[in-house]
């Protein structure tokens, strides 16, 4: 009959914190190892000492997925070719799943000790993710993906600084939306180059002109727009001259942040588009998906035949809603 070893181990980013299970919950010890190569090599030689002292026949170890701290270790024990006889299986837990578990301790410290234990009592409880895969070929796609999405939020949350600041400048340009765009090249150039002061006393024939100039003549009634401006500017509050020069250089350097943030994103939806080359797909069949989206759920999902069934990918993406039972009187 064989027997199964079970290890979880607590990572941290100077040491992992391993707690060692039998099948019948019998704890064999707590070892701890620098969160190194070398450390990573001793847990290896480790786990192959105690498995042919014990007679195990299969290896089961578990992480609680924290950032990147357990990558390296989780893809060093997957690809050991000294464990992987002993039908090596990894997990990385969410740590949501872990926390949950970890309730039915409620004595239990917070401890690396105590968490590596409920890792891997949960991992001995059964009913396990997916495991770990090494040398997956979409790895390097599911990185740059995510990266991309880390892009897209800085550069929403330098526009929003943005927004915030421009309303110091100039309150009712938000109010007035005199381009379709705020981030448009004409609606930044006035916003840089002008004061309210100096919009409300430019001649409309200038304003007029720097806007046909700037926005290349694709303004359909620059006239209008001219007014919204000069109405947005007469209604703006004024600022003192100290706190509006202030206003001016953090609106200036925010700018060159979302142009070398943009220039970023370029880089790397070329990368995604060239990764995605070597993956065959039908997700680009539909219209309303470019290569960059089907790279990232293609990246996520990886290989699709590990789902037993459409609901389970659905879950894996959070679609999944709890089914609740009415008591009928």
């Amino acid at each position: 009959m064989p027997k199964t070893l079970f290890v979880g181990c607590d990572v941290s980013s100077k040491n992992n914190t391993v707690c060692l299970m039998d099948e019948e919950g019998k704890e064999m010890g707590y070892p701890t190892f620098p969160n190194t190569l070398p450390g990573a090599k001793t847990l290896e030689a480790h786990l192959l000492q105690l498995i042919k002292e014990k007679g195990f026949s299969t290896l089961k170890i578990a992480t609680e997925a924290t950032s990147f701290l357990d990558l390296h270790l989780v893809d060093f024990l997957a690809s050991s070719p000294i464990l992987a006889p002993y039908n090596t299986s990894i997990y990385q837990f969410n740590p949501k799943l872990v926390r949950n578990f970890k309730k039915a301790y409620p004595d239990k410290d917070k401890t690396d000790k105590i968490d590596a234990f409920v890792i891997t009592d949960r991992l001995r409880f059964g009913r396990l993710p997916e495991p770990y895969e090494s040398h997956r070929p979409y790895l390097p796609l599911r990185r740059l993906t995510r990266y991309r999405f880390h892009l897209i939020k800085a550069i929403s949350r330098e526009k929003a600084y943005f927004i915030t600041h421009l309303y110091l400048k100039f309150s009712a340009f938000s109010l007035e939306k005199p381009f379709a765009s705020l981030f448009g090249a004409t609606s930044l150039a006035l916003i840089t180059e002008f004061s309210p002061d100096e919009l409300v006393n430019l001649p409309m024939e200038d304003l007029t002109q720097f806007i046909i100039k700037n926005g290349k003549n694709r303004f359909k009634d620059p006239e209008k727009v001219v007014e919204a401006l000069q109405r947005a500017a007469r209604e703006s509050y004024r600022l003192r001259p100290a706190l509006s020069s202030s206003i001016d250089l953090i609106l200036a350097t925010i700018l060159q942040t979302l142009r070398a943030l943009g220039e970023a994103l370029k880089e790397v939806d070329k990368a995604i588009e060239k990764e995605f080359q070597a993956f065959p797909n039908t997700l680009q069949s539909i219209r309303v998906i470019g290569p960059v989206y089907s790279a990232g759920i293609f990246s996520e999902i990886g290989d699709i035949h590990r789902f037993p069934t459409e609901d389970a990918v659905a879950k894996m993406a959070g679609l999944t809603w709890k089914r609740y039972q009415w008591l009928q009187g």
